[in-house]
């Protein structure tokens, strides 16, 4: 059975770390992160998954994750990260998908469990034998959106989005979805996007009204808008659809109305 508690380090208090209550913070759901046995973890890297080998005290690291389960900018759960690193208390290692962190003496830490624990791991990981590649393909089915790896640049791709998006309302739900897209590889790269919204910024679709017609970034995203094709006459065929559909719908019931 998993243990309810993580062990903590007895001196900490001496350190830097306990004196700046947004650090502790950071170490704390370090601590929470990081495994207390040898495991193997399945990661979902794009459109295929990966095994990583964790020792003690490692766990996988993507800072637009973490930030959102910190509730902090992406910027600046990675620079206290590196503050952490740079005091000696953890060391990263990173390549183009995510990183492994390691709490540095992790063993030295007092938790008094360490036969409760060894029956299980910190965010439920497998066993530190390397699955067979059909149960880890399995698993990481079940796994994918906990452990998507959101690319390191979806948060600067997500900047240039909304600084291009003609209709700038709710940015936080825009963005959550768009890291989302951006963890499962839904989203195409941020060059596509944004000649998407340059060629529909000039459509009458867009233009009439001064605007009013433009989507909502939360919706143009949810329904994939960047792949509507535009018609010769230069309104988006997805919104006339839309737009008619909408116009029979009203007919239909003032047909009823009048007829009831």
């Amino acid at each position: 059975m998993k243990s309810p508690f993580v062990p903590f380090p007895r001196d900490i208090e001496n350190t830097p770390v306990f004196k700046n209550d947004a650090l502790l913070r950071i170490f704390t759901w370090c601590m929470y992160r990081a495994t207390f046995r040898e495991i193997w973890v399945s990661v979902v890297i794009g459109r295929g998954t990966a095994d990583v080998h964790l020792r003690p005290g490692q766990f996988i690291f993507g800072r637009n994750a973490a930030a959102i389960e910190l509730q902090m900018s992406a910027s600046t759960v990675w620079q206290r990260m590196q503050k952490l690193e740079s005091l000696g208390i953890l060391n990263i290692n990173s390549n183009r998908h995510y990183s492994i962190v390691t709490v540095v003496n992790l063993a030295t830490c007092d938790d008094g469990s360490e036969k409760s624990d060894s029956q299980g791991g910190s965010q439920g990981e497998k066993p530190a034998a390397k699955p067979a590649a059909k149960p880890a393909a399995k698993q990481a089915k079940k796994s994918s959106k906990k452990s998507a790896a959101i690319p390191d640049s979806a948060n600067d791709d997500f900047t240039k989005f909304w600084a291009a998006y003609p209709r700038r309302e709710k940015k936080v739900a825009t963005e959550k979805i768009f890291l989302k897209l951006a963890g499962d590889g839904t989203l195409p790269p941020i060059d596509v996007l944004l000649a998407a919204i340059s060629t529909r910024r000039a459509t009458p679709d867009w233009t009439r009204d001064k605007g009013q017609y433009i989507p909502l970034p939360t919706s143009w995203l949810n329904d994939r808008r960047w792949d509507d094709e535009i018609s010769g006459n230069g309104h988006n065929n997805g919104a006339a659809k839309q737009s008619q559909s909408s116009l029979f719908d009203k007919a239909n019931a003032a047909w009823e109305a009048a007829n009831n």
